[in-house]
C-alpha cells in the first residue's frame, strides 16, 4: 500500500493525481449540489470543437470529459513509471515530458472510447423535439433543483432514458429519487421547466 502511494505521489504521476481528484471532485459537487452551476459550470454544458466533436466527446457534460480523461492519463502515467522504474536523474526531465504527453493521448483515446456511447445518448436527448418531453414525469438525479441548476432522467419512448438538465422556478423540496412533472421548455437555456406537483398524473 505504501508503495502504491508513493507511485501516485511521484512526479510525473501525481500531476494526474491531482487532475483526477480534481475532476472527480468537481463532478460530484456540480452534479449532486450545484455549486458552481451560477457560475456557468453547470453538468449539462457541452465541450464543443471540432477536434472534441471527431473524438465523440462533444455530447458530454465538461466535468465528465475532464474525469474520464484524467482517468485514463492517471491510469497511463502510472503504468509507465511503473515500468521505466528507477532512473538516473540527469533523465528525469525528459522522461517525465515523454509520460506526460504519451499519458496524456492515452487519455484523450481511452476517454473518446469510453465517452463515444454516452456521446451519443445525449445527443439523441438533445436532438429530440423540445414539446416531446411535455407531460412526461422524470426522476430527479441531483440533490436539488431551482431556477438554475438540476438535473433527471426521463424514459424515452425509443427506449432507454435521457439524462436533462431541469429547472424549477417554484420553491421545491424535490432531491434525487423524486419524481417531477415536466410541462414545459426553455429554449434560451436549453433546459426542461418541471414542477412537484404530479398528484394529477398519479391519479
Amino acid at each position: 500500500m505504501e508503495d502504491f502511494v508513493e507511485a501516485v505521489l511521484e512526479f510525473p504521476t501525481i500531476l494526474f493525481t491531482v487532475a483526477l481528484a480534481g475532476s472527480l471532485l468537481f463532478f460530484t459537487v456540480t452534479t449532486l449540489l450545484g455549486f458552481g452551476a451560477d457560475a456557468g459550470f453547470d453538468i449539462d454544458a457541452d465541450v464543443g470543437g471540432d477536434f472534441f466533436s471527431n473524438l465523440g466527446l462533444a455530447g458530454l457534460p465538461i466535468a465528465l470529459t475532464a474525469t474520464l480523461i484524467s482517468l485514463f492519463s492517471w491510469f497511463a502515467s502510472f503504468l509507465l513509471m511503473a515500468i521505466i522504474g528507477d532512473r538516473d536523474n540527469t533523465l528525469l526531465i525528459v522522461v517525465s515530458i515523454v509520460v506526460i504527453v504519451v499519458s496524456l493521448v492515452v487519455g484523450v483515446i481511452g476517454a473518446s472510447i469510453v465517452g463515444r456511447p454516452v456521446g451519443k445518448a445525449f445527443a439523441a436527448g438533445a436532438g429530440r423535439s423540445r414539446g416531446d418531453l411535455a407531460g412526461q414525469l422524470c426522476v430527479i438525479t441531483t440533490l436539488k433543483v431551482t431556477d438554475s441548476f438540476g438535473q433527471a432522467e426521463v424514459a424515452d419512448p425509443g427506449g432507454g432514458t435521457l439524462l436533462v438538465p431541469v429547472r424549477c422556478t417554484s420553491e421545491n423540496e424535490l432531491t434525487a429519487g423524486d419524481q417531477a412533472l415536466i410541462f414545459g421548455h426553455d429554449t434560451d437555456s436549453d433546459t426542461y421547466l418541471v414542477s412537484p406537483d404530479t398528484d394529477d398524473i398519479r391519479n
